[in-house]
């Protein structure tokens, strides 16, 4: 079995300006437990209802997504609620 055959094509994407409670809102939508962020066409971090939960800004999803696509940066995904699907990971 390969990626292309599980992966969901529907993406929703947040911009770093873009209020927490929206983004927050949107994934519990749509049942996804993570959220890309980007900005002018390039992937600049992911968000996690995790960490939306944690208290970041509550004007900018910039504070919380700072780093995140930094191999070993401070996102750790094996924390409570992140990682593998029924663990808070993201939906189909």
């Amino acid at each position: 079995m390969q990626v292309q055959e599980l992966m969901n094509r529907n993406i929703q994407l947040a911009t770093p300006n873009e209020s927490l409670r929206a983004v927050a809102e949107r994934m519990a939508d749509c049942d996804i437990g993570y959220m890309p962020v980007g900005e002018n066409d390039r992937l600049v971090g992911v968000l996690s209802l995790a960490d939306s939960a944690l208290g970041y800004s509550p004007d900018s999803t910039g504070t919380a997504m700072t780093g995140v696509v930094v191999p070993g940066g401070a996102h750790n995904q094996s924390r409570a609620g992140h990682g593998a699907a029924g663990n808070g990971g993201g939906g189909r």
